[in-house]
């Protein structure tokens, strides 16, 4: 009974801790973007996929914990020990996701910035080249 209790602990304490790495992404992200338009609308998009994704992940999971708990297995030890190593492999699965999330959000903010140099760089050459100094 212990291993049910451990697992439902574990369980629910990824799906807090994938949500607040959400969260906050999305909070750093929209405090500290510079970029183009289409990069923020791709965030965006990217941002309610990966939610929507996660919400359907953990409504499967808890389909499949309820169909093995309480109709396939005659065998209630069984039936913890694999609601157990369900809930940690899941749990592990959940923290993947929300590290590749917060690590995609830093790959998106460091392409555009490298794009807001590279505009930057081509405005002053098109401002060297016109003979148009913006100090002077």
């Amino acid at each position: 009974m212990l291993e049910l209790w451990l697992s439902v602990a574990i369980y629910w304490s990824s799906h807090y801790l994938v949500l607040s790495f959400i969260s906050n992404s999305e909070f750093i992200h929209r405090r500290l973007y510079v970029g183009s338009a289409l990069i923020r609308r791709a965030t965006s998009i990217f941002l309610r996929m990966l939610v929507s994704s996660y919400f359907v992940i953990v409504s499967v999971t808890l389909l499949i914990i309820l169909h093995c708990h309480f109709g396939v297995t005659a065998n209630v030890v069984y039936g913890h020990y694999f609601f157990f190593l369900f809930c940690i492999f899941h749990s592990l699965y959940s923290l993947l996701i929300a590290c590749l999330f917060t690590a995609g959000l830093i790959y998106l903010f460091s392409i555009s910035l490298v794009l807001s140099y590279i505009g930057v760089v081509t405005w002053w050459c098109r401002c060297i080249l016109v003979m148009e100094i913006p100090f002077i």
